[in-house]
């Protein structure tokens, strides 16, 4: 499993410190506070390369402030077993949703994402892998009737393209 895969259900969603210390959860705008709402939860997700199945499982909740979505999630993938944190804000100066991802073993990402609708984002990442190789790629979330489709595309690391794939998010538990 690459890079992209692996944080696939992480960067989805993940950072952002765009308040004070003294900030509120209704100084966020309503897209953010909504999207936020709608993926606190346990979500199981898959993905398909060529025949095979892949499976993970991410787990996000809100922050004690609740200006920001902090999540961990645990796949096994075509490379091995894959963990990782990520944290998703709101940056008020450009309007965006901000994620920023760790993984173990893939280095980080970190994430802007725009609102298209209410239920739809678009991404846009640049990462590094541990040895400092440079990573990015394209997300598209999308709300469905009973979760979320994470689509991945355009993506190249260490100067190499990698697949597009689709990840399919199903609603554990709230």
């Amino acid at each position: 499993m690459n890079l992209f895969t692996k944080t696939a259900a992480l960067v989805v969603l993940m950072i952002g410190f765009g308040g004070s210390a003294n900030a509120q959860e209704s100084e966020l705008p309503d897209q953010a506070r909504g999207h936020f709402h709608y993926l606190v939860g346990t979500w199981d997700y898959s993905y398909q390369i060529g025949e095979k199945t892949y499976h993970g499982v991410w787990k996000a909740g809100l922050t004690e402030n609740k200006l920001a979505l902090a999540g961990n999630f645990t796949a096994k993938g075509s490379k091995g077993n894959a963990t990782g944190t990520s944290l998703l804000g709101w940056d008020a100066s450009k309007k965006q949703l901000v994620a920023i991802a760790f993984v173990d073993p893939n280095g980080y990402q970190s994430t802007r994402f725009t609102f298209e609708t209410a239920e739809i984002l678009n991404g846009s990442m640049q990462g590094a892998l541990p040895n400092g190789e440079p990573t990015s790629t394209k997300y598209r979330f999308e709300r469905t009737k009973s979760g979320f489709t994470y689509k991945i595309f355009n993506g190249v690391e260490a100067g190499e393209p990698q697949p597009d794939r689709l990840l399919t998010f199903k609603r554990r538990e709230k």
